[in-house]
Protein backbone atom coordinates (compact mmCIF):
# COMPACT_ATOMS: atom_id res chain seq x y z
CA UNK A 1 0.00 0.00 0.00
CA UNK A 2 2.76 2.34 0.77
CA UNK A 3 4.46 1.54 -2.55
CA UNK A 4 1.32 1.88 -4.62
CA UNK A 5 0.33 5.04 -2.81
CA UNK A 6 3.74 6.61 -3.13
CA UNK A 7 4.52 9.15 -5.71
CA UNK A 8 7.74 10.05 -7.42
CA UNK A 9 8.79 12.60 -9.90
CA UNK A 10 9.55 12.10 -13.63
CA UNK A 11 11.45 14.78 -15.38
CA UNK A 12 9.75 16.02 -18.59
CA UNK A 13 11.60 18.40 -20.86
CA UNK A 14 9.36 21.08 -22.42
CA UNK A 15 12.19 23.10 -23.96
CA UNK A 16 15.89 23.27 -24.52
CA UNK A 17 16.65 25.26 -21.39
CA UNK A 18 17.45 23.64 -18.08
CA UNK A 19 15.30 26.22 -16.38
CA UNK A 20 12.22 24.88 -18.13
CA UNK A 21 12.60 21.37 -16.73
CA UNK A 22 9.35 20.34 -15.11
CA UNK A 23 8.86 17.40 -12.81
CA UNK A 24 5.49 15.72 -13.17
CA UNK A 25 4.34 13.81 -10.15
CA UNK A 26 1.92 10.86 -10.68
CA UNK A 27 0.88 7.93 -8.45
CA UNK A 28 2.33 4.52 -9.21
CA UNK A 29 -1.17 3.12 -9.97
CA UNK A 30 -1.54 5.60 -12.81
CA UNK A 31 1.67 4.39 -14.43
CA UNK A 32 0.60 0.75 -14.05
CA UNK A 33 -2.67 1.48 -15.84
CA UNK A 34 -0.87 3.26 -18.70
CA UNK A 35 1.47 0.31 -19.13
CA UNK A 36 -1.43 -2.17 -19.17
CA UNK A 37 -3.29 -0.12 -21.82
CA UNK A 38 -0.22 0.02 -23.99
CA UNK A 39 0.14 -3.74 -23.77
CA UNK A 40 -3.45 -4.34 -24.78
CA UNK A 41 -3.11 -1.97 -27.75
CA UNK A 42 0.06 -3.72 -28.88
CA UNK A 43 -1.68 -7.12 -28.70
CA UNK A 44 -4.69 -5.97 -30.76
CA UNK A 45 -2.46 -4.35 -33.37
CA UNK A 46 -0.40 -7.52 -33.75
CA UNK A 47 -3.55 -9.60 -34.30
CA UNK A 48 -4.79 -7.24 -37.01
CA UNK A 49 -1.47 -7.33 -38.81
CA UNK A 50 -1.39 -11.13 -38.65
CA UNK A 51 -4.94 -11.43 -40.04
CA UNK A 52 -4.27 -9.03 -42.90
CA UNK A 53 -1.08 -10.91 -43.80
CA UNK A 54 -2.90 -14.26 -43.96
CA UNK A 55 -5.76 -12.90 -46.19
CA UNK A 56 -3.27 -11.27 -48.54
CA UNK A 57 -1.53 -14.59 -48.96
CA UNK A 58 -4.81 -16.26 -50.08
CA UNK A 59 -5.86 -13.44 -52.50
CA UNK A 60 -4.72 -13.75 -56.18
CA UNK A 61 -2.10 -11.25 -57.18
CA UNK A 62 -3.31 -7.87 -58.42
CA UNK A 63 -2.44 -7.18 -62.04
CA UNK A 64 -1.89 -3.47 -62.45
CA UNK A 65 -0.28 -2.29 -65.64
CA UNK A 66 -0.30 1.48 -65.16
CA UNK A 67 -0.85 3.84 -62.31
CA UNK A 68 -3.61 6.12 -61.14
CA UNK A 69 -7.07 6.76 -62.50
CA UNK A 70 -6.00 6.00 -66.08
CA UNK A 71 -5.00 2.51 -64.98
CA UNK A 72 -8.43 1.91 -63.57
CA UNK A 73 -10.13 3.09 -66.77
CA UNK A 74 -7.89 0.92 -68.95
CA UNK A 75 -8.58 -2.04 -66.76
CA UNK A 76 -12.33 -1.51 -66.98
CA UNK A 77 -12.19 -1.36 -70.75
CA UNK A 78 -10.00 -4.45 -71.07
CA UNK A 79 -11.71 -6.40 -68.30
CA UNK A 80 -8.35 -7.48 -66.87
CA UNK A 81 -7.83 -5.44 -63.74
CA UNK A 82 -9.30 -6.59 -60.46
CA UNK A 83 -8.94 -4.24 -57.57
CA UNK A 84 -11.15 -2.19 -55.28
CA UNK A 85 -10.19 0.94 -57.22
CA UNK A 86 -11.30 -0.55 -60.52
CA UNK A 87 -14.51 -1.92 -59.01
CA UNK A 88 -15.41 1.52 -57.68
CA UNK A 89 -14.62 3.06 -61.10
CA UNK A 90 -16.84 0.54 -62.84
CA UNK A 91 -19.69 1.23 -60.47
CA UNK A 92 -19.34 4.98 -60.92
CA UNK A 93 -19.36 4.56 -64.71
CA UNK A 94 -22.49 2.42 -64.53
CA UNK A 95 -24.21 5.04 -62.43
CA UNK A 96 -23.23 7.77 -64.87
CA UNK A 97 -24.41 5.64 -67.80
CA UNK A 98 -27.80 5.11 -66.15
CA UNK A 99 -28.11 8.84 -65.60
CA UNK A 100 -27.32 9.54 -69.27
CA UNK A 101 -29.91 6.96 -70.35
CA UNK A 102 -32.59 8.46 -68.14
CA UNK A 103 -31.90 11.98 -69.35
CA UNK A 104 -31.78 10.77 -72.95
CA UNK A 105 -35.19 9.15 -72.53
CA UNK A 106 -36.63 12.47 -71.39
CA UNK A 107 -35.14 14.21 -74.43
CA UNK A 108 -36.47 11.44 -76.68
CA UNK A 109 -40.00 11.84 -75.37
CA UNK A 110 -39.81 15.60 -75.88
CA UNK A 111 -38.82 15.12 -79.53
CA UNK A 112 -35.21 16.28 -79.18
CA UNK A 113 -33.79 13.20 -80.86
CA UNK A 114 -30.34 14.49 -81.76
CA UNK A 115 -29.54 15.49 -78.19
CA UNK A 116 -30.99 12.22 -76.94
CA UNK A 117 -28.62 10.34 -79.24
CA UNK A 118 -25.67 12.23 -77.71
CA UNK A 119 -26.58 11.12 -74.19
CA UNK A 120 -27.20 7.52 -75.27
CA UNK A 121 -23.81 7.46 -77.00
CA UNK A 122 -22.16 8.74 -73.82
CA UNK A 123 -23.96 6.03 -71.84
CA UNK A 124 -22.66 3.17 -74.00
CA UNK A 125 -19.20 4.70 -73.93
CA UNK A 126 -19.19 4.67 -70.13
CA UNK A 127 -20.77 1.23 -69.93
CA UNK A 128 -20.26 -0.77 -73.16
CA UNK A 129 -22.28 -3.66 -71.73
CA UNK A 130 -25.39 -1.58 -71.04
CA UNK A 131 -28.13 -3.34 -73.03
CA UNK A 132 -30.58 -0.58 -72.16
CA UNK A 133 -28.18 2.08 -73.44
CA UNK A 134 -27.65 0.31 -76.76
CA UNK A 135 -31.39 -0.32 -77.14
CA UNK A 136 -32.34 3.30 -76.54
CA UNK A 137 -29.58 4.52 -78.86
CA UNK A 138 -30.74 2.17 -81.62
CA UNK A 139 -34.34 3.30 -81.17
CA UNK A 140 -33.40 6.96 -81.45
CA UNK A 141 -31.22 6.36 -84.50
CA UNK A 142 -34.06 4.49 -86.16
CA UNK A 143 -36.36 7.43 -85.56
CA UNK A 144 -33.77 9.66 -87.23
CA UNK A 145 -33.69 7.40 -90.28
CA UNK A 146 -30.20 6.01 -89.65
CA UNK A 147 -31.19 2.39 -90.15
CA UNK A 148 -27.68 0.98 -90.65
CA UNK A 149 -26.30 2.46 -87.41
CA UNK A 150 -29.46 1.44 -85.60
CA UNK A 151 -29.06 -2.17 -86.73
CA UNK A 152 -25.53 -2.31 -85.29
CA UNK A 153 -26.70 -1.39 -81.80
CA UNK A 154 -29.68 -3.76 -81.91
CA UNK A 155 -27.22 -6.52 -82.78
CA UNK A 156 -25.21 -5.64 -79.65
CA UNK A 157 -28.38 -5.81 -77.56
CA UNK A 158 -29.06 -9.33 -78.84
CA UNK A 159 -25.47 -10.32 -78.02
CA UNK A 160 -25.96 -9.10 -74.46
CA UNK A 161 -29.55 -10.35 -74.14
CA UNK A 162 -30.25 -13.07 -76.73
CA UNK A 163 -33.89 -13.45 -75.60
CA UNK A 164 -34.88 -9.79 -76.09
CA UNK A 165 -37.95 -10.02 -78.32
CA UNK A 166 -38.27 -6.28 -78.85
CA UNK A 167 -34.68 -5.96 -80.05
CA UNK A 168 -35.21 -8.76 -82.58
CA UNK A 169 -38.42 -7.18 -83.89
CA UNK A 170 -36.84 -3.74 -84.21
CA UNK A 171 -33.72 -5.17 -85.82
CA UNK A 172 -35.92 -6.69 -88.53
CA UNK A 173 -37.35 -3.22 -89.19
CA UNK A 174 -33.85 -1.75 -89.40
CA UNK A 175 -32.76 -4.46 -91.82
CA UNK A 176 -35.82 -3.82 -93.97
CA UNK A 177 -35.21 -0.07 -94.00
CA UNK A 178 -31.57 -0.52 -94.97
CA UNK A 179 -32.38 -2.91 -97.82
CA UNK A 180 -31.26 -6.13 -96.10
CA UNK A 181 -34.55 -7.87 -96.84
CA UNK A 182 -33.33 -11.47 -96.49
CA UNK A 183 -31.85 -10.64 -93.08
CA UNK A 184 -35.18 -9.02 -92.19
CA UNK A 185 -36.98 -12.29 -92.99
CA UNK A 186 -34.64 -14.30 -90.76
CA UNK A 187 -34.79 -11.82 -87.87
CA UNK A 188 -38.59 -11.61 -88.05
CA UNK A 189 -38.81 -15.38 -87.75
CA UNK A 190 -36.42 -15.27 -84.79
CA UNK A 191 -38.60 -12.64 -83.08
CA UNK A 192 -41.68 -14.84 -83.57
CA UNK A 193 -39.85 -17.81 -82.03
CA UNK A 194 -38.65 -15.74 -79.08
CA UNK A 195 -42.20 -14.53 -78.45
CA UNK A 196 -43.47 -18.11 -78.43
CA UNK A 197 -40.79 -19.08 -75.90
CA UNK A 198 -41.66 -16.09 -73.71
CA UNK A 199 -45.36 -17.02 -73.90
CA UNK A 200 -44.57 -20.59 -72.82
CA UNK A 201 -42.63 -19.30 -69.81
CA UNK A 202 -45.49 -16.93 -68.97
CA UNK A 203 -47.92 -19.84 -69.09
CA UNK A 204 -45.77 -21.84 -66.68
CA UNK A 205 -45.62 -18.82 -64.37
CA UNK A 206 -49.41 -18.44 -64.42
CA UNK A 207 -49.57 -14.86 -65.73
CA UNK A 208 -52.56 -13.23 -67.44
CA UNK A 209 -54.03 -14.58 -70.68
CA UNK A 210 -52.94 -11.49 -72.63
CA UNK A 211 -49.30 -12.17 -71.86
CA UNK A 212 -49.78 -15.83 -72.80
CA UNK A 213 -51.09 -15.12 -76.30
CA UNK A 214 -47.67 -15.65 -77.86
CA UNK A 215 -48.50 -13.40 -80.83
CA UNK A 216 -45.81 -10.89 -81.69
CA UNK A 217 -47.87 -8.72 -84.02
CA UNK A 218 -44.97 -6.49 -84.99
CA UNK A 219 -42.82 -9.46 -85.97
CA UNK A 220 -45.63 -10.83 -88.15
CA UNK A 221 -46.06 -7.41 -89.76
CA UNK A 222 -42.33 -7.26 -90.48
CA UNK A 223 -42.22 -10.79 -91.88
CA UNK A 224 -45.10 -10.01 -94.24
CA UNK A 225 -43.41 -6.84 -95.44
CA UNK A 226 -40.01 -8.53 -95.80
CA UNK A 227 -41.39 -11.45 -97.81
CA UNK A 228 -43.20 -9.03 -100.11
CA UNK A 229 -40.02 -7.01 -100.54
CA UNK A 230 -38.22 -10.23 -101.50
CA UNK A 231 -40.83 -10.85 -104.21
CA UNK A 232 -42.42 -13.76 -102.34
CA UNK A 233 -46.00 -12.60 -101.66
CA UNK A 234 -47.48 -16.10 -101.82
CA UNK A 235 -45.14 -17.19 -99.02
CA UNK A 236 -46.31 -14.17 -97.00
CA UNK A 237 -49.95 -15.16 -97.51
CA UNK A 238 -49.33 -18.77 -96.53
CA UNK A 239 -47.37 -17.78 -93.42
CA UNK A 240 -50.20 -15.49 -92.30
CA UNK A 241 -52.92 -18.09 -92.86
CA UNK A 242 -50.89 -20.70 -90.96
CA UNK A 243 -50.34 -18.27 -88.06
CA UNK A 244 -54.06 -17.40 -87.94
CA UNK A 245 -54.99 -21.07 -87.85
CA UNK A 246 -52.39 -21.75 -85.14
CA UNK A 247 -54.00 -19.00 -83.05
CA UNK A 248 -57.44 -20.62 -83.35
CA UNK A 249 -58.79 -18.78 -86.38
CA UNK A 250 -60.07 -20.03 -89.71
CA UNK A 251 -58.74 -19.66 -93.22
CA UNK A 252 -61.08 -17.68 -95.45
CA UNK A 253 -62.14 -19.53 -98.56
CA UNK A 254 -60.90 -17.94 -101.79
CA UNK A 255 -63.31 -15.35 -103.14
CA UNK A 256 -64.56 -16.09 -106.63
CA UNK A 257 -65.66 -13.06 -108.60
CA UNK A 258 -68.19 -13.38 -111.42
CA UNK A 259 -67.07 -14.00 -114.96
CA UNK A 260 -65.11 -11.37 -116.87
CA UNK A 261 -66.91 -8.33 -118.15
CA UNK A 262 -65.22 -5.80 -120.38
CA UNK A 263 -64.73 -2.69 -118.25
CA UNK A 264 -65.74 0.51 -119.93
CA UNK A 265 -68.36 3.23 -120.23
CA UNK A 266 -72.04 2.34 -120.23
CA UNK A 267 -73.86 3.67 -123.30
CA UNK A 268 -77.57 4.14 -123.92
CA UNK A 269 -79.55 2.58 -126.80
CA UNK A 270 -79.17 5.86 -128.67
CA UNK A 271 -75.42 5.41 -128.59
CA UNK A 272 -74.89 8.30 -126.21
CA UNK A 273 -72.79 8.09 -123.11
CA UNK A 274 -75.11 7.32 -120.19
CA UNK A 275 -73.57 7.56 -116.74
CA UNK A 276 -74.91 5.02 -114.23
CA UNK A 277 -76.18 5.88 -110.78
CA UNK A 278 -73.43 5.16 -108.29
CA UNK A 279 -73.07 5.09 -104.53
CA UNK A 280 -69.93 6.89 -103.38
CA UNK A 281 -68.80 5.71 -99.95
CA UNK A 282 -66.10 6.82 -97.53
CA UNK A 283 -65.04 5.88 -93.99
CA UNK A 284 -64.33 8.34 -91.17
CA UNK A 285 -63.17 7.08 -87.80
CA UNK A 286 -61.56 8.90 -84.89
CA UNK A 287 -60.24 12.44 -85.00
CA UNK A 288 -57.56 12.22 -87.70
CA UNK A 289 -59.90 13.60 -90.35
CA UNK A 290 -62.52 16.19 -89.47
CA UNK A 291 -65.97 16.49 -91.01
CA UNK A 292 -64.57 19.05 -93.50
CA UNK A 293 -62.71 16.21 -95.24
CA UNK A 294 -66.00 14.39 -95.85
CA UNK A 295 -67.78 17.55 -97.01
CA UNK A 296 -65.01 18.59 -99.42
CA UNK A 297 -64.89 15.11 -100.95
CA UNK A 298 -68.68 15.13 -101.41
CA UNK A 299 -68.61 18.56 -103.08
CA UNK A 300 -65.76 17.54 -105.37
CA UNK A 301 -67.62 14.40 -106.49
CA UNK A 302 -70.78 16.37 -107.14
CA UNK A 303 -68.85 18.94 -109.19
CA UNK A 304 -66.96 16.37 -111.30
CA UNK A 305 -69.50 13.62 -112.01
CA UNK A 306 -72.22 14.18 -114.59
CA UNK A 307 -74.38 11.27 -113.45
CA UNK A 308 -76.42 10.68 -110.30
CA UNK A 309 -74.48 9.83 -107.15
CA UNK A 310 -75.53 9.07 -103.61
CA UNK A 311 -72.88 9.92 -101.01
CA UNK A 312 -72.63 7.73 -97.88
CA UNK A 313 -70.21 8.13 -94.98
CA UNK A 314 -69.53 5.23 -92.60
CA UNK A 315 -68.70 6.92 -89.30
CA UNK A 316 -69.27 6.81 -85.56
CA UNK A 317 -69.74 10.59 -85.44
CA UNK A 318 -71.96 12.12 -88.17
CA UNK A 319 -71.90 15.61 -86.65
CA UNK A 320 -70.81 18.39 -89.00
CA UNK A 321 -71.64 16.55 -92.24
CA UNK A 322 -73.54 18.26 -95.03
CA UNK A 323 -77.27 17.55 -95.09
CA UNK A 324 -77.02 15.72 -98.43
CA UNK A 325 -74.62 13.13 -97.00
CA UNK A 326 -76.10 9.93 -95.59
CA UNK A 327 -74.35 8.32 -92.64
CA UNK A 328 -74.08 4.69 -91.59
CA UNK A 329 -72.91 3.65 -88.12
CA UNK A 330 -69.62 1.78 -88.10
CA UNK A 331 -69.64 -1.83 -86.98
CA UNK A 332 -68.67 -2.22 -83.34
CA UNK A 333 -66.04 -4.93 -83.68
CA UNK A 334 -63.40 -5.31 -81.00
CA UNK A 335 -59.89 -4.49 -82.18
CA UNK A 336 -60.90 -2.62 -85.31
CA UNK A 337 -59.19 0.72 -85.87
CA UNK A 338 -58.26 3.04 -88.69
CA UNK A 339 -58.23 1.50 -92.15
CA UNK A 340 -59.65 -1.81 -90.87
CA UNK A 341 -63.06 -0.14 -90.82
CA UNK A 342 -63.03 -0.35 -94.61
CA UNK A 343 -64.23 -3.91 -94.09
CA UNK A 344 -67.57 -2.46 -92.92
CA UNK A 345 -68.28 -1.61 -96.58
CA UNK A 346 -68.69 -5.33 -97.23
CA UNK A 347 -70.60 -6.14 -94.03
CA UNK A 348 -74.33 -6.25 -93.19
CA UNK A 349 -74.64 -2.44 -93.41
CA UNK A 350 -72.86 -2.17 -96.74
CA UNK A 351 -74.49 -1.30 -100.04
CA UNK A 352 -76.11 -4.39 -101.54
CA UNK A 353 -76.92 -3.28 -105.07
CA UNK A 354 -75.70 -1.00 -107.84
CA UNK A 355 -72.27 0.40 -108.63
CA UNK A 356 -70.21 1.34 -105.54
CA UNK A 357 -67.16 3.60 -105.54
CA UNK A 358 -64.99 3.92 -102.43
CA UNK A 359 -62.67 6.92 -102.01
CA UNK A 360 -60.21 7.57 -99.19
CA UNK A 361 -60.85 10.85 -97.40
CA UNK A 362 -57.30 12.03 -98.14
CA UNK A 363 -57.86 12.27 -101.89
CA UNK A 364 -58.33 15.31 -104.10
CA UNK A 365 -60.62 15.18 -107.13
CA UNK A 366 -58.98 17.24 -109.88
CA UNK A 367 -60.93 16.26 -113.01
CA UNK A 368 -64.02 14.54 -114.48
CA UNK A 369 -64.91 11.21 -112.90
CA UNK A 370 -67.19 9.82 -115.60
CA UNK A 371 -64.68 7.26 -116.90
CA UNK A 372 -63.73 5.84 -113.49
CA UNK A 373 -67.29 5.81 -112.16
CA UNK A 374 -68.43 4.12 -115.39
CA UNK A 375 -66.25 1.03 -114.79
CA UNK A 376 -68.56 -1.98 -115.14
CA UNK A 377 -66.34 -4.90 -114.14
CA UNK A 378 -66.85 -6.99 -110.97
CA UNK A 379 -64.13 -5.44 -108.79
CA UNK A 380 -61.21 -3.09 -109.32
CA UNK A 381 -58.73 -1.35 -107.06
CA UNK A 382 -55.34 0.34 -107.29
CA UNK A 383 -51.94 -1.22 -107.83
CA UNK A 384 -49.22 -0.30 -105.34
CA UNK A 385 -46.63 -0.07 -108.11
CA UNK A 386 -46.96 3.67 -108.68
CA UNK A 387 -46.99 4.65 -105.01
CA UNK A 388 -43.79 6.03 -103.52
CA UNK A 389 -44.59 4.54 -100.11
CA UNK A 390 -45.21 1.05 -101.55
CA UNK A 391 -41.81 0.35 -103.08
CA UNK A 392 -41.48 -2.85 -101.00
CA UNK A 393 -44.86 -4.22 -102.09
CA UNK A 394 -44.36 -4.93 -105.78
CA UNK A 395 -47.57 -5.88 -107.58
CA UNK A 396 -49.62 -5.48 -104.39
CA UNK A 397 -52.90 -3.65 -103.85
CA UNK A 398 -53.64 -0.17 -102.55
CA UNK A 399 -57.26 0.35 -101.50
CA UNK A 400 -57.34 4.16 -101.66
CA UNK A 401 -59.88 3.75 -104.48
CA UNK A 402 -62.11 0.71 -105.02
CA UNK A 403 -64.97 0.16 -107.48
CA UNK A 404 -67.27 -2.88 -107.51
CA UNK A 405 -70.64 -4.16 -108.67
CA UNK A 406 -72.57 -4.71 -105.45
CA UNK A 407 -75.47 -6.41 -107.24
CA UNK A 408 -73.23 -9.20 -108.51
CA UNK A 409 -70.53 -9.23 -105.83
CA UNK A 410 -72.01 -8.17 -102.45
CA UNK A 411 -72.45 -11.72 -101.17
CA UNK A 412 -69.16 -12.86 -102.71
CA UNK A 413 -67.23 -10.06 -101.00
CA UNK A 414 -68.79 -10.72 -97.55
CA UNK A 415 -65.70 -12.71 -96.35
CA UNK A 416 -63.74 -9.45 -96.41
CA UNK A 417 -65.89 -8.51 -93.40
CA UNK A 418 -66.62 -11.90 -91.83
CA UNK A 419 -62.97 -12.96 -91.79
CA UNK A 420 -62.03 -10.02 -89.54
CA UNK A 421 -64.66 -10.33 -86.82
CA UNK A 422 -62.50 -12.57 -84.60
CA UNK A 423 -59.67 -9.99 -84.63
CA UNK A 424 -56.92 -12.55 -85.36
CA UNK A 425 -56.07 -11.34 -88.85
CA UNK A 426 -55.33 -7.86 -87.50
CA UNK A 427 -52.79 -9.35 -85.10
CA UNK A 428 -50.82 -10.75 -88.02
CA UNK A 429 -51.35 -8.12 -90.73
CA UNK A 430 -50.51 -4.45 -90.55
CA UNK A 431 -52.81 -3.11 -93.25
CA UNK A 432 -56.22 -3.72 -94.80
CA UNK A 433 -54.52 -3.73 -98.22
CA UNK A 434 -52.60 -6.86 -97.26
CA UNK A 435 -55.85 -8.48 -96.16
CA UNK A 436 -57.58 -7.99 -99.53
CA UNK A 437 -54.45 -9.28 -101.27
CA UNK A 438 -54.90 -12.53 -99.33
CA UNK A 439 -58.67 -12.83 -99.66
CA UNK A 440 -59.29 -11.61 -103.23
CA UNK A 441 -58.14 -13.22 -106.46
CA UNK A 442 -54.75 -11.96 -107.61
CA UNK A 443 -54.31 -8.96 -109.84
CA UNK A 444 -53.41 -9.55 -113.44
CA UNK A 445 -49.86 -10.89 -113.84
CA UNK A 446 -47.70 -7.80 -113.95
CA UNK A 447 -44.24 -7.02 -115.12
CA UNK A 448 -42.44 -3.80 -114.23
CA UNK A 449 -43.43 -1.12 -116.73
CA UNK A 450 -46.07 -3.25 -118.49
CA UNK A 451 -49.74 -2.44 -119.01
CA UNK A 452 -51.91 -5.52 -119.64
CA UNK A 453 -55.27 -5.42 -121.36
CA UNK A 454 -58.19 -5.46 -118.91
CA UNK A 455 -60.85 -8.09 -118.42
CA UNK A 456 -58.90 -11.36 -117.98
CA UNK A 457 -60.79 -14.08 -116.16
CA UNK A 458 -59.96 -14.82 -112.52
CA UNK A 459 -58.16 -11.58 -111.72
CA UNK A 460 -58.88 -8.30 -109.95
CA UNK A 461 -58.82 -5.34 -112.32
CA UNK A 462 -56.23 -2.65 -111.68
CA UNK A 463 -57.62 0.85 -112.13
CA UNK A 464 -54.32 2.29 -113.37
CA UNK A 465 -54.38 -0.31 -116.17
CA UNK A 466 -58.01 0.29 -117.06
CA UNK A 467 -57.74 4.10 -116.89
CA UNK A 468 -54.06 4.99 -117.45
CA UNK A 469 -52.91 8.29 -115.97
CA UNK A 470 -56.23 9.17 -114.32
CA UNK A 471 -55.38 8.10 -110.73
CA UNK A 472 -51.98 9.24 -109.42
CA UNK A 473 -50.14 9.42 -106.11
CA UNK A 474 -48.95 12.81 -104.89
CA UNK A 475 -45.31 12.05 -104.04
CA UNK A 476 -44.76 9.85 -107.06
CA UNK A 477 -46.39 12.04 -109.71
CA UNK A 478 -47.34 15.50 -108.38
CA UNK A 479 -44.32 16.78 -106.47
CA UNK A 480 -43.52 19.29 -109.26
CA UNK A 481 -46.78 19.71 -111.13
CA UNK A 482 -50.16 18.06 -111.70
CA UNK A 483 -49.88 15.51 -114.55
CA UNK A 484 -52.04 16.13 -117.58
CA UNK A 485 -55.08 13.88 -117.63
CA UNK A 486 -55.12 13.25 -113.86
CA UNK A 487 -58.54 12.88 -112.24
CA UNK A 488 -57.79 11.69 -108.69
CA UNK A 489 -54.73 12.44 -106.56
CA UNK A 490 -54.11 10.08 -103.60
CA UNK A 491 -52.25 11.01 -100.41
CA UNK A 492 -51.57 7.65 -98.69
CA UNK A 493 -48.99 9.04 -96.26
CA UNK A 494 -47.77 12.59 -95.67
CA UNK A 495 -48.38 15.30 -96.62
CA UNK A 496 -52.16 15.44 -96.44
CA UNK A 497 -54.44 17.60 -98.63
CA UNK A 498 -54.71 20.41 -96.07
CA UNK A 499 -50.90 20.71 -96.04
CA UNK A 500 -50.52 21.18 -99.81
CA UNK A 501 -50.59 24.77 -101.07
CA UNK A 502 -50.21 24.25 -104.84
CA UNK A 503 -52.56 26.18 -107.10
CA UNK A 504 -54.42 23.07 -108.17
CA UNK A 505 -54.80 21.92 -104.53
CA UNK A 506 -56.14 25.34 -103.54
CA UNK A 507 -58.63 25.31 -106.39
CA UNK A 508 -59.75 21.68 -106.03
CA UNK A 509 -59.71 21.27 -102.24
CA UNK A 510 -59.13 24.37 -100.11
CA UNK A 511 -61.71 26.51 -101.92
CA UNK A 512 -64.49 23.93 -101.79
Amino acid sequence: ARVLGASFSVPFRLGWSRRTMVHLRRPVAWWVAVAAGAGVAAYVLSRLVRRRSSSAARRPPVRVFTRGKRAAQDGVAAGRVHSPVVARTQERNRDKARAHVQFGQLLFKSGRLSKAVGHFEQAVKLDPKSARGHYELADALQQLGEAARSAGHYEIVLELRPACVEAASNLAVAYLASGRVEDAVLMSRRAIELESERAAKATDAGVSSKAKSGINSEAHYNLNAALRACGRPQEAYEHTWAAIEAAGGKRVSPIHLPGPQAPGIVTSWLGRRSQPKVTVVCVRWGIKYGSQYVNKLFRAVRANYSGEAQFVCFTEDPSGLDACISSVALSDVAGWRGWWYKAALFGPNGTRSGRVVYLDLDTIIVGPLDDIFGYDGPFATLSADDFACEKDNACGFNSSVMVWDATACASRLAPLYDGLTDGLAMQHLLRFDHWIEMALPPRRPCEPGSRDSPGKAGYVDVLQDVFPGQIVEFKHSCADRLPEGARIVCFPRSPKPHEVTSDWATRCWHDL
